[in-house]
């Protein structure tokens, strides 16, 4: 089961330290034919260096970040970054500070969010650098769902406003701006033990289906000791809520097959019960961005009926992520980056 919380004390650390633990700060924002991805991690639950640590590594010994742009249909630049380091700081005025060597973001005393990104110095060709900020449309108050989970989804801002720059040099040279006006989206994760122990695939996105409705969704099967798990939430930015509907029933279909045998389906269907009204939402993926052996990113579609509302809207970005995968050796060696784990 899953813990979830609304509201911008999800930002706050959880002070994960046993072994295996994971905490990460997730970011995202799509215009168009542009989308760029930022998540910072202490204890990167997904990093070969850390797995292979357990039982005894540490979360605070594993952190880093990982950065994609991708432009047209297709990723343009990634960095993942493995590092000893994050550096986390608070105070009583509200503002949160999360860093990884030179990237990372600020929580301002108004609830906005800046982010810093600069990838220089990690010994790849292709440098990522930029400065955005993130704008929450509402302010939730907090609110958890207590299951006795291992695992905490904490949805702090499902639909922001997003402003800045993106650039991409090359050997020290600009090879490509991309000035960023798009909405965005923000959430963090933390849990006790590795992903593979509580998971055997899940499924999640998030649509902005128009000026007010934001969707998002979160489902896993039923695997071990632990029973299938789905959850819709719902933000209306005219009523100013954000409302979680657990009685959702799912339907996924149309399995496609990647390159690295990973079958997710590629239509997610949903229906739930919103203000004593039907709603539906049928997400279909219609492009992959990221493809891997264990993790899937897609650009999305999404038809939606909410309060007798009928949209359709192509602003949305979805992921299927595969956890056995991850105790494979060859898996692990596959996705080694070529950056060694560093001591600062």
């Amino acid at each position: 089961m899953m813990n979830i919380r609304f509201g911008t004390d999800g930002d706050y650390t959880s002070h994960v330290d046993a072994s295996g633990g994971y905490e990460w700060w997730y970011f995202d924002a799509k215009h168009q034919d542009f989308a760029c991805t930022i998540i910072f991690f202490r204890g990167m639950p997904m990093s070969p260096y850390y797995i292979e640590s357990l039982p005894h590594g540490l979360p605070h010994n594993y952190c880093g970040f990982s950065i994609s742009v991708y432009k047209n249909d297709k990723k343009i630049a990634g960095c993942i970054h493995h590092t000893r380091q994050l550096e986390y700081t608070s105070n009583d005025h509200n503002e949160i500070s999360v860093y990884v060597n030179n990237s990372g973001f600020i929580r301002h005393k108004d609830g906005s969010y800046t982010i810093t990104i600069d990838t220089h110095g990690q010994d790849l060709a292709k440098a990522i650098s930029g400065s955005l900020l993130f704008t929450p449309s509402m302010y939730n108050h907090t609110h958890i769902s207590h299951q006795n989970a291992e695992h905490e989804w904490r949805l702090i801002a499902p639909t922001c406003n997003v402003s800045g720059l993106i650039t991409l040099s090359e050997y020290g040279e600009d090879i490509y701006r991309e000035s960023i006006s798009s909405l965005g989206y923000h959430d963090c994760n933390h849990g006790h033990v590795p992903l593979y122990d509580s998971y055997k695939d899940w499924y999640w996105g998030r649509i902005h289906l128009n000026d007010q409705f934001t969707l998002v969704y979160y489902h896993y099967p039923s695997y071990k000791d632990h029973p299938a798990f789905t959850c819709i939430c719902i933000e209306d930015r005219i009523l100013q809520t954000l409302e979680m509907i657990h009685d959702a029933h799912i339907t996924i279909s149309k399995p496609k097959y990647n390159l690295f045998g990973l079958n997710p389906g590629s239509i997610i269907s949903v229906e739930a019960m919103y203000h004593h009204q039907k709603c539906t939402a049928i997400i279909s993926h219609q492009k992959s961005i990221e493809s891997g052996p264990f993790y899937m990113r897609y650009y999305s579609e999404c038809k939606a009926s909410i309060q007798g509302m009928q949209m359709i809207s192509n602003n949305g970005i979805s992921e299927y992520f595969y956890a056995p995968a991850l105790q494979s050796a060859f898996i692990r060696m596959m996705i080694k980056t070529p950056i060694a784990l560093q001591n600062n």
